[in-house]
Formats: C-alpha cells, sequence, structure tokens
C-alpha cells in the first residue's frame, strides 16, 4: 500500500519505531537551497528524545563514536565524493551491518549493535558516490519551495503541535513484509539513475547497454573489444586500450566473469545476441578459471 513518495517517506519513519534494529534505505534529498530538505531529519526531533545525532564527522574521518546507540543519523550539507574518506565503503558497511565497529580517539575500539539509519541532505548531487547497481540508497530530487512557502519558524511550530497526532499515525502503519536484506525495498528514481550513469565509465556503459545475461552462453574477448572500439567510435571516442579493459573487467567480477577454454577467453554467461536463449547449465570455470 505504498503508493507515493509520502506514504513511502512515512513507512521509513515508522520503521524506526517498529523495526529500530532492522536496516533501511540510505535517504539522500538533493535539491536547492531553502527547499525543506532539512526539515525532514529536523522534525523528528519532535518525535523522540536522544538517538539522533550527525554522521558527517564519523563518515569523512576514522572516528564513529558519536553513532553509538544512535537510531537517526544525518549529514547535512557534506561532500563525501573525496575519495580519501572512502565513505562510500563506511555507507555500504554501516547500512546493512547489524554490528558497528566503534572507534573513538585514545580507546580501543569495540563492537556494538548497530542501528544506524541515514539520511543525507546536500545541494548538489554530486556529493555522495554511488555506485552502478547500487541496492542501499535512494536519491531522491527535492523541488524548490513556491513563493508562498511558510516560514521555518512558524512551519516547527505546526510540526511539533501535530508532533503526539503523527507519532500515532507511525505506530498504527502496517509495515509490508520484508522482500530483500533491507525492512522496506529501495526504489528506481530518475535522480538515482542520473548518479549512477554519471559514476559509470565508458566500458561500463557499453556492458550495460550490449550486455545480456544469458546462463550457458559466452562471448569472445577479442569479439567483445571489437564490438567496444565500434561502440566508442560511434560516439567520437577511442576505447581504452586491451589490458585497462581486461584490468577493469577483472575489477568488476562480482558482476562479470572472464574464463578460458583452451587458449580463448571468454565473457561467460552473457550474450550480445538478441536472439540467444539460455542453456539448462551456467557456465561454471574452476580454480584456475578453466571450463
Amino acid at each position: 500500500n505504498i503508493r507515493s513518495g509520502a506514504d513511502y517517506l512515512r513507512t521509513w519513519m515508522a520503521c524506526l519505531i517498529h523495526y529500530p534494529d532492522q536496516p533501511l534505505p540510505y535517504l539522500f534529498l538533493s535539491g536547492p537551497q531553502n527547499s525543506g530538505k532539512s526539515i525532514f531529519h529536523e522534525c523528528c526531533r519532535f518525535l523522540f528524545k536522544g538517538g539522533i545525532a550527525s554522521a558527517g564527522h564519523a563518515l569523512t574521518s576514522n572516528f564513529n563514536g558519536a553513532l553509538e546507540g544512535c537510531f537517526l543519523v544525518y549529514v547535512e550539507e557534506r561532500d563525501l565524493a573525496d575519495k580519501r574518506h572512502d565513505s562510500y565503503s563506511k555507507i555500504k558497511e554501516w547500512v546493512t551491518g547489524r554490528s558497528l565497529t566503534v572507534r573513538r580517539m585514545y580507546m580501543e575500539e569495540f563492537e556494538a549493535p548497530n542501528y544506524l539509519h541515514f539520511v543525507q541532505m546536500a545541494n548538489s548531487t554530486k556529493n555522495l558516490p554511488m555506485e552502478d547497481g547500487d541496492t542501499r540508497i535512494i536519491a531522491l530530487e527535492v523541488p524548490a519551495l513556491g513563493k508562498k512557502s511558510v516560514p521555518k519558524l512558524i512551519l516547527e511550530g505546526h510540526l511539533k503541535r501535530e508532533a503526539p497526532r503523527f507519532l500515532r499515525t507511525l505506530l498504527n502503519t502496517v509495515i509490508p513484509a520484508p522482500i530483500d536484506r533491507l525492512r522496506i525495498p529501495t526504489v528506481s528514481t530518475a535522480t538515482k539513475t542520473m548518479m549512477e550513469q554519471r559514476a559509470m565509465s565508458p566500458l561500463m556503459i557499453f556492458c550495460k547497454k550490449d550486455l545480456r545475461p544469458c546462463d550457458g552462453q559466452k562471448i569472445d574477448l577479442d569479439e567483445f573489444y571489437a564490438r567496444y572500439k565500434s561502440h566508442m567510435a560511434a560516439h567520437g571516442q577511442d576505447a581504452d586500450p586491451v589490458p585497462w579493459v581486461m584490468q577493469e573487467l577483472f575489477n568488476r567480477s562480482d558482476r562479470y566473469e572472464v574464463a578460458r577454454s583452451g587458449k580463448k577467453q571468454y565473457l561467460v554467461n552473457f550474450t550480445m545476441d538478441p536472439k540467444a536463449k539460455p542453456k539448462r547449465k551456467r557456465i561454471v570455470p574452476d580454480s584456475f578459471g578453466q571450463f
């Protein structure tokens, strides 16, 4: 019965009460200044006492002690795209992990239950790194407010008066049964698709466009590279050299598997033929990469 963005966010907030120990999607809200992004997490202070903290420092440093025991953490206008911080790896670990390795300055690290649920607000979609095929993050575009926007001080008064009734709404919200590792599923949005494509290399864009998973089928890597080279030429660009292409395919072994049969190398369980049909058995290479 989730049919709108409002339904989804209401259900997300209800999970903080009903299932505080279960993981939820990472919410990323992007939009212009003064569009009302921050009020989403700020209004939660009218509903809960404690358990809410900023995660910006923890995601960009080696210490996260301030997050221990928190169930709602927010990131305000912090650029997490700098690879030196390795913020994306922390997000992947903390969003779905059931335990949190707590690191405090001058203290030994220790394990604690992980109750973290994240919401990030930013003016630019470039403030959050995202891999193609991400299953943890929902990116939402927040449009600018109209000319008749309510002043924040007055809006907060309305929210505070409404808080007891809204809390009752959250308590009565029926949470749907889980269908994956997160308590409610992530959903695709135009903003997320744009962020994923921006992070993809030309090779990965080609793979996503021209390759189709197909059990038992295989693609000769010489043929694959020839097709990739033609694709790049059609877009007025030079193809990466073969060693770079091979390295990138090996780096994405979670999605694309390269194996050898005799002296030839193949991309296995994929096809570029739209008429090809799956075979009964997948190709499963041995420990030496042979099949």
